[in-house]
């Protein structure tokens, strides 16, 4: 892992790297904490990072639903509060994983952050701007909002979480070609859903 000066702010694996920082300061990390360490920048590190937990944690289902639920808070304040500090309910804010487990999850995420980072770039930040960002914040409730049914099906919540993960990363780096990505697999994959439920 490079130095921690030399990481790109809006990278993924800066941050990670405030993410490790605060699991290595006390016994647990709140989801709180995450929050309140990234101030009005933190929508996009946020629910990356939660939603690298998401597909971390996939083997116990249980944590996905809060998990999702966070998200889709999340998601709603960027669509008409964005440059404002993210605001989540307090129960949510409490909400704790072991410092040993978060680092786990941490070392898990890093190798897919490195590659991932390699493609992200500052680019096309129009589509980032204005009234769009409530398409990208509707975007993340409706992926986020479908964690908690797809809990139920084995494997069925990774796709949508790695697709929150990827618009998490795009909105951290200012990348409007992987936002508007990650918008179009959005779309086809909702097709897809939709399809097989009728």
């Amino acid at each position: 892992m490079p130095p921690k000066d030399c990481a790109d702010p809006g990278s993924s694996q800066a941050v990670l790297d405030r993410a490790a920082d605060l699991a290595q300061s006390g016994r647990s990390i709140r989801l709180g904490d995450v929050i309140e360490s990234f101030g009005a920048r933190g929508y996009g590190p946020v629910i990356a990072l939660l939603a690298g937990a998401t597909v971390a944690l996939t083997p116990m289902p249980a944590t996905t639903p809060p998990l999702g639920i966070a998200m889709a808070l999340v998601g709603a304040q960027y669509a008409t509060s964005a440059g404002r500090p993210v605001r989540t309910p307090r129960c949510l804010r409490r909400l704790e994983v072991d410092g040993a487990k978060a680092t786990s999850i941490i070392d898990y995420l890093r190798p897919s952050a490195r590659a991932l980072d390699g493609f992200v770039a500052r680019r096309a930040e129009w589509l980032m701007r204005g009234r769009l960002t409530l398409v990208w914040g509707a975007l993340v409730v409706i992926l986020a909002l479908s964690l908690v049914p797809l809990s139920l099906t084995p494997g069925g919540t990774i796709p949508p979480a790695l697709l929150l993960a990827a618009v998490g990363v795009a909105i951290t780096a200012r990348d409007g070609w992987l936002l508007g990505a990650a918008g179009t697999v959005t779309a086809l994959f909702l097709m897809v859903a939709v399809r097989l439920l009728l």
